[in-house]
């Protein structure tokens, strides 16, 4: 495989149905986004660090804190039913005919999940390299829900729930081939290797509790490791 030039892009947007504001309230003392941008910052592997979204104050916050922020997304794109997918394909068409910019791949980080460390996105691009597949999806073993779930064969790679052992997307991670998700407008390739994150590292903030969970944990990471 050929040297990786990786896009990461924070989709930050302020409204929130349950959180008001989520995505710069403050936890553990910073911005949630700033954990999200912080992570990537220091794995190394990331070439730059966009952040997408409508509002000034996110965008202010997201380059203090070292990533950039080309653009203001547009309202339509900051609603609760604007799709990732879309989100994504907006950000790569502005970098591209705007700054000619186009990387061979983009992670997609979250900023819901702070805990996600940068040893977590090295690896994640390690299991690229590795497996050399299209691309690499975090995920966390969980009960049985067939509707959230996928298996992790003998080889690494996720594949459709069998009703047995379980892993559950935990949203942390989403590395791919940006030729290819143009194309095929989805996160997943045809080998989409799995990259499994243990359960301390993979809340998923929606609801006041997981912020609060998640702020002790944060808080006690060096008890954890």
């Amino acid at each position: 495989m050929k040297k990786l030039s990786i896009l990461a892009i924070v989709p930050a947007r302020m409204g929130s149905v349950r959180l008001p504001k989520k995505n710069i309230s403050i936890i553990a003392g910073k911005p949630l986004l700033a954990w999200s941008i912080e992570a990537a910052r220091k794995s190394g592997v990331i070439e730059k660090i966009i952040v997408s979204t409508e509002n000034p104050s996110i965008a202010k916050s997201a380059e203090r804190f070292g990533a950039q922020a080309p653009f203001l997304r547009p309202k339509p794109l900051a609603t609760s039913s604007a799709k990732s997918v879309d989100v994504v394909l907006h950000a790569l068409k502005f970098l591209e005919t705007k700054k000619g910019y186009r990387p061979s791949h983009v992670m997609l980080l979250q900023p819901t999940s702070p805990l996600r460390t940068a040893e977590d996105i090295r690896a994640a691009v390690k299991t690229l390299k590795a497996k050399k597949c299209g691309a690499v999806v975090s995920v966390c073993a969980a009960a049985p829900n067939v509707a959230w779930t996928r298996s992790v064969d003998k080889k690494g790679f996720l594949q459709p729930s069998t009703g047995s052992a379980h892993f559950v997307l935990n949203g942390a991670i989403y590395l791919f081939e940006r030729k290819t998700f143009l194309r095929n407008k989805t996160f997943y390739a045809k080998k989409t290797a799995a990259y499994i994150m243990p359960p301390e590292r993979s809340v998923d903030i929606d609801h006041r509790w997981q912020m609060v969970l998640a702020e002790a944990l944060l808080k006690n990471r060096k008890v954890l490791e």
